[in-house]
């Protein structure tokens, strides 16, 4: 470093420190195992589903709808036509044309209780490849868990003693002590 360079750097340093401006610093010092780097699986192309026949798409291993028994089990089946697609959340939204968002597939295959219309669901399995014929058979299992009484084991929505609407318990603190001081 030249002495002239030396001497404006120092100098605009005791500049900024005698502002209270914060003094600049060298961040290179073997700090590049911290980054991480992973795969965005979300931009991953889905496998190819496009090019396959009707008869290549009956094929397939789909989950037996009449094995269903429980409302976990539905959901359960449902997330294994999205495997057997071979599809992701991104591309069963891309292939339904708009009708269901790549969020929406996924509250769909993690909820807990039946969504109140069939629609969603119908958009869903069509997206994914399930022939029309058991996307009926589908429905009458939905239908069917629907008439089915909620036993008292079955577990329900959880409310809080006071028997008010359940809050998120994690912000009871108020939000200033997460600010940071400014004297430092």
């Amino acid at each position: 470093m030249t002495l002239e360079r030396f001497t404006a750097t120092s100098a605009g340093r005791w500049t900024l420190e005698a502002r209270g401006h914060p003094i600049p610093q060298a961040r290179n010092r073997n700090s590049a195992a911290q980054v991480a780097l992973a795969r965005n699986h979300a931009d991953l192309p889905a496998t190819p589903v496009t090019g396959a026949t009707k008869a290549d798409v009956g094929e397939r291993p789909w989950p037996d709808p009449h094995a269903i028994r429980t409302v976990a089990g539905l959901f359960t089946a449902l997330a294994d036509v999205r495997v057997v697609s071979g599809l992701t959340h991104q591309a069963v939204s891309q292939r339904s044309a708009g009708r269901i968002a790549a969020g929406t597939v996924g509250r769909l295959l993690n909820r807990s209780t039946l969504p109140a219309t069939w629609t969603t669901t119908a958009v869903y399995l069509s997206a994914c490849g399930v022939p029309d014929e058991q996307i009926t058979q589908w429905q009458a299992v939905r239908q069917r868990l629907r008439a089915q009484p909620v036993s008292a084991d079955a577990p329900g929505p959880m409310h809080p003693r006071d028997g008010g609407p359940e809050k998120a318990r994690g912000w009871q603190r108020p939000l200033s002590v997460f600010r940071r001081r400014r004297g430092h």
